[in-house]
């Protein structure tokens, strides 16, 4: 498939960067409006797209008329532009392609809490959720999962909608910390502390590990690591380290993400049975996989219908299956290399940035 980038919000993005690397670069209009960590200013974020989006018409109405590419693929969570090309369609025969990333009423409502299920933002969230489908002439999305909620679910007609996992690289140049004398067990998770995440059942597994030999280290921040901080210094767990956010890669520090993960012992998911946390498969647990790392996850549907003896799923919501899961794991070393072996397997197959250049080639829109 043949497309140009037409986005003013999520260029940055390991996804979005994809797309543009496999687009016509000749014909693209980018710019970014948002920050690369959206979640920490979300309404920041909104705000500068909603007041910069007027300023861009001119430029945009220019690019749409005169671009020679016939079909254009919006980046999410480019609403207006996808709204700006719908309205001036009528003017040319393009096809207009959205990236429906995610609902943006799963990650707002049912993922991050920020406002009831039974409010009118909620029900606006799914009319928008239904208006990218229908103002759109095909979409993709992560997985099969997310395609069947939206048409079971939110009543959407997914007839031209595309699976396209998200790729991850595989060609960082690092090497393990080296940990002088370890007789442990490190654990790494990273990620946003969302409630997707169940970071508060990581906590419960740590203090029933408390008195063994088991490290837990937390990466990144969001809505609730200021609650997260307060609970690990009330109940004194005191195998924990927060680091806050780092980088997730910088070739001349050992003080990012990537690093922690060659240093990682056991890897973990997210373990909240939340809707959306059952249509997917979390970008850690990519990274993970592409660096032969073992993971616990939740077993969650994501889970069971594609990762049967790729990862070790556990009970959600459940602090001492993590905590038992842990030890299982880490005391069993065949376990472990299997696991390592079949994770870096299913990612081969499914998540390079070959694989997905593969994928949008076979497209014929």
């Amino acid at each position: 498939m043949k497309f140009s980038i037409f986005t003013l919000t999520n260029s940055i993005s390991v996804r979005g960067k994809n797309f543009i690397s496999n687009s016509d670069k000749t014909d693209n209009f980018i710019i970014q409006t948002m920050s690369e960590n959206k979640h920490k200013h979300l309404y920041l974020n909104f705000l500068v797209y909603l007041l910069f989006f007027p300023l861009t018409f001119i430029f945009l109405l220019l690019k749409f008329i005169f671009s020679k590419q016939k079909t254009l693929i919006v980046l999410f969570p480019g609403v207006l532009e996808l709204f700006f090309l719908k309205i001036f369609s009528f003017t040319s025969r393009k096809t207009i392609g959205f990236d429906f990333f995610t609902s943006f009423y799963l990650t707002l409502v049912e993922d991050r809490n920020q406002f009831s299920n039974k409010s009118i933002v909620s029900k606006f969230l799914i009319f928008i959720d239904r208006l990218i489908f229908k103002m759109s002439d095909f979409q993709f999305v992560e997985s099969n999962e997310m395609k069947d909620y939206l048409n079971e679910k939110l009543n959407i007609n997914t007839g031209n909608t595309y699976v396209l996992p998200t790729p991850r690289r595989i060609d960082y140049t690092k090497q393990p910390l080296l940990l002088n004398n370890k007789n442990y067990c490190q654990i790494v998770f990273w990620g946003n502390f969302a409630t997707m995440h169940g970071i508060d059942y990581i906590l419960d597994s740590a203090k029933e590990l408390s008195s063994k030999k088991y490290t837990f280290k937390l990466i990144g921040d969001g809505k609730l690591f200021k609650d997260i901080k307060k609970r690990i210094n009330k109940e004194r767990i005191d195998n924990i380290e927060l680091t806050g956010n780092l980088p997730f890669y910088d070739s001349r520090s050992t003080d990012d993400v990537v690093s922690n993960i060659l240093s990682a012992d056991i890897c973990l998911g997210t373990f909240s049975n939340t809707t959306k946390n059952n249509l997917i498969i979390p970008h850690k647990i990519i990274e993970a996989m592409s660096f032969s790392k073992p993971v616990i996850t939740a077993d969650s549907l994501y889970v069971k219908n594609n990762l049967k003896n790729v990862v070790k799923a556990i009970r959600p919501e459940n602090g001492k299956d993590l905590a038992l899961n842990i030890e299982e794991l880490y005391n069993n070393k065949d376990l472990m290399d299997k696991l390592s072996k079949e994770g870096y397997k299913f990612f081969k197959k499914n998540f390079s940035e070959q694989i997905f250049k593969e994928n949008l080639e076979t497209i014929d829109i």
